[in-house]
């Protein structure tokens, strides 16, 4: 689908267009769902990942940086995978997935995505979570949230056996496709990233961007967004009941 010139948010009339043929919708979830380290000191994570697996690998030239996520997957991308190249991934792992934990107990809900999402499930879509963060987090935070039910056994969370599948490769997708026996061309993704965008493409999903800066939804439609909107009600009206 060609995308439309970027802007910060689609029309809440053109998303329905987009929207209308979806029996199924995958979320990201740190983003679309929650801030989940709006006020967790990322960075403390980030070195802790790095020190772990430089144990295992020779990390000369990678900087440190602030997103953990990025340093786990690019190291667990290289060939080694000596026994104690693997030991330090799932040392790292573990670190990022304690840090996550810690996160979703402080996190807070994005701006109407309870609304959004339960005007998904009224319009009986089948929803699921296909995310870089371990599932456990995942489904804690929405335990507490009260929106587990929307997601029973459908969060699909980065696999400890191998962070190398983790977004941009469609891996999450393709298992969230599986369980719910959804064809990718009735499937929409949810993401803040161009990852989510590149994961989507792979398989043919529809990708519908969220982004609440200009700058960030120009990304989302240079990675392919079909739509971006900046605002879940934009989504909710366009899934609210006809008449």
């Amino acid at each position: 689908m060609q995308a439309p010139a970027p802007s910060p948010s689609s029309p809440p009339s053109a998303v329905a267009a987009v929207v209308a043929r979806a029996r199924s919708v995958l979320f990201d979830f740190d983003g679309p769902v929650c801030g989940l380290f709006a006020d967790y000191p990322i960075e403390r994570t980030a070195r802790r990942v790095h020190t772990a697996l430089a144990a295992g690998f020779d990390l000369a030239g990678l900087p440190i940086g602030t997103d953990p996520h990025g340093i786990l997957r690019s190291v667990a991308r290289r060939a080694a995978r000596s026994p104690l190249a693997l030991a330090a991934l799932r040392r790292a792992g573990s670190i990022l997935t304690d840090a996550e934990h810690e996160a979703a107990r402080g996190a807070s809900l994005a701006p109407h995505v309870g609304e959004l999402i339960g005007r998904m499930a009224e319009r009986g879509l089948s929803l699921a979570i296909t995310s870089n963060n371990a599932a456990g987090p995942v489904h804690d935070f929405l335990r507490l949230a009260g929106l587990d039910h929307h997601f029973a056994g459908r969060i699909f969370g980065r696999s400890p056996d191998d962070p190398a599948l983790m977004k941009p490769h469609p891996d999450c997708v393709d298992r969230a496709l599986a369980a719910l026996g959804a064809r990718p061309e009735e499937t929409l993704l949810l993401g803040d990233s161009v990852v989510d965008a590149q994961a989507a493409g792979e398989r043919g999903v529809t990708f519908i961007g969220y982004a609440t800066k200009p700058w960030k939804a120009e990304e989302l439609y240079a990675a392919g967004a079909a739509w971006v909107v900046d605002d879940h009600r934009t989504l909710a009206a366009a899934f609210a009941p006809a008449g």
